[in-house]
């Protein structure tokens, strides 16, 4: 056929465009598989494109998401100055184009595409869990395929960084992956914590435990309480003697609700004795703590040192209207 005869797969029309823009603009993939092959194993050095070396620079340089330009970066042969950035731009394209046949030739020539990294397996995981982060759920269905997921330096898994950034579909998907219960568990704090109430729906609907436990012993109606300010609190909460007051800053109402109406117990323990509503006192929310006393919360429940909820709104609050509340609930 054409390909048969002495012919420049790097030569320009009138145009200037080499044959694999067009086989892109068409998502011809049969041509593209071809010319790829040609264009990462068999171009040669000297060929009908001598500029090719500036042209990698300005391709780095000044990327923008068009066929033309997605094109010759694939016509570039690999070099020691390709990285994983340049991997996820390329990447990030196809996935903006939906165009599985160029995410998965990037991923099968992911280790000729960066021939001179220290540790190729490393690339993958990275990629993988940047993908699951980023919600890029072409690119991570095609890197699963080559390969199994790993849990990142810090125990995470993909799951738990789709959860954390707020994935819906992602984290459906990889629940058919990620079956362990806690592992799943670990996912429902994460969501709560973050505010993700369709993927907290989502967990709770295959039967993740409501009740499940961290190894500090919270569940995920401590964690929705607590939000976004989880490191200073738990700094402050899980220090006896060396409490503080931290900032008061507002609750998730929606989330406590929804996990409320989904039969959380108000008033379970975490591993120093303290209740949600503990700390929805610290954080001096007024009306997380109004839905919680409505819907059972104990305020004679006391934490590890023997305080109660009363006398945590009197020494650890910020204002005198939390523990006026508290206070008008206990003579009701």
């Amino acid at each position: 056929m054409l390909l048969d005869l002495p012919l420049d797969p790097a030569a320009k029309n009138s145009h200037g465009k080499i044959p694999l823009h067009y086989a892109v603009s068409g998502k011809n993939e049969s041509a593209i598989q071809v010319l790829l092959k040609i264009y990462l194993k068999e171009l040669p050095a000297t060929s009908a494109f001598p500029e090719l070396p500036q042209k990698k620079r300005l391709l780095f340089e000044n990327w923008c998401a068009s066929e033309a330009k997605a094109a010759l970066f694939y016509s570039l042969r690999p070099t020691p100055h390709q990285s994983i950035d340049t991997l996820k731009t390329a990447l990030r394209w196809a996935e903006s184009k939906n165009n599985r046949t160029i995410a998965s030739l990037i991923v099968d020539n992911i280790f000729q595409l960066i021939p001179n990294d220290p540790d190729p397996t490393y690339v993958f995981s990275a990629l993988l869990h940047w993908a699951a982060e980023e919600g890029l759920e072409l690119v991570l269905k095609v890197l699963l395929e080559k390969g199994e997921p790993k849990v990142d330096k810090f125990g995470s898994t993909l799951l738990h960084k789709a959860s954390f950034a707020g994935h819906s579909a992602i984290v459906g998907f990889l629940l058919g992956k990620f079956t362990d219960p806690q592992v799943r568990s670990a996912a429902l704090f994460i969501a709560s914590w973050r505010g993700y109430e369709s993927i907290v729906n989502l967990l709770l609907d295959i039967g993740v435990d409501l009740e499940s436990k961290n190894e500090d012993g919270q569940t995920a109606l401590h964690w929705a309480v607590i939000a976004s300010d989880m490191k200073s609190a738990l700094q402050t909460l899980n220090a006896p003697g060396t409490r503080k007051r931290p900032k008061n800053k507002t609750v998730n109402i929606g989330m406590v609700k929804l996990l409320i109406d989904r039969g959380a117990k108000v008033n379970e323990r975490n591993s120093v004795e303290q209740t949600p509503l503990h700390w929805a006192v610290v954080r001096g929310d007024l009306k997380a703590i109004e839905l919680l006393l409505e819907n059972g919360a104990d305020l004679k429940a006391k934490d590890d040192e023997g305080a109660d909820v009363i006398e945590w709104a009197a020494n650890y609050s910020e204002t005198d209207e939390v523990y006026r509340l508290v206070k008008s609930w206990e003579q009701r």
